[in-house]
């Protein structure tokens, strides 16, 4: 709500359940919002869509120095462990590491949930710098991502916010994606 609120295509942002703030004169389900697009592609706004609060770029500033040479790269490695078929598009850190840990590439942890618990694992001389502990929401996951120089992940909702931000990112996809 406070990444979509923040963007001033919509007027007021309110919770699933709660009663929309009078006067108004409709309201929609963002989900709704497809059904509503011309069948031509011409009038679907390009991207980036949305952008998040300069504010929250301050919260990551000290952790995402650069030196030169140096690519930022965030990574999630799982979606959410719910979703049915998470087994078949998620990896383990251990195995994401084993294959993306390069020179000049620092790594950076935008992986949320119980996935987390890898990350404590590793200690405190992993590879990657963990940026979870200061994400609450997906506005907080779209200041990082602004100021990542790519993210590489498997395939979960955070690859969605990256291309409505139009920002780099390298979708890892399952043998039988959907």
């Amino acid at each position: 709500m406070r990444l979509l609120g923040k963007n001033g295509w919509v007027d007021s942002v309110f919770a699933k359940g709660t009663k929309p703030p009078e006067p108004y004169d409709f309201q929609l389900p963002m989900m709704s919002l497809p059904g509503l697009f011309v069948p031509d592609t011409a009038a679907i706004p390009p991207a980036p869509y949305l952008a998040a609060d300069p504010a929250g770029h301050a919260m990551f500033a000290n952790l995402l120095k650069k030196e030169a040479g140096q690519i930022n790269v965030g990574i999630v490695w799982s979606g959410s462990v719910t979703f049915k078929d998470n087994q078949h598009r998620a990896t383990t850190l251990a195995r994401f590491l084993k294959h993306f840990g390069l020179p000049d590439v620092c790594l950076y942890s935008l992986q949320k949930g119980p996935p987390e618990v890898e990350m404590k694992a590793l200690g405190a001389d992993a590879p990657i710098v963990d940026l979870a502990p200061l994400i609450d929401d997906f506005a907080d996951t779209a200041a990082a991502i602004e100021q990542l120089d790519l993210v590489l992940m498997t395939d979960s909702s955070v690859a969605h916010l990256c291309g409505a931000l139009n920002r780099p990112v390298w979708l890892l996809l399952a043998y039988h994606a959907h």
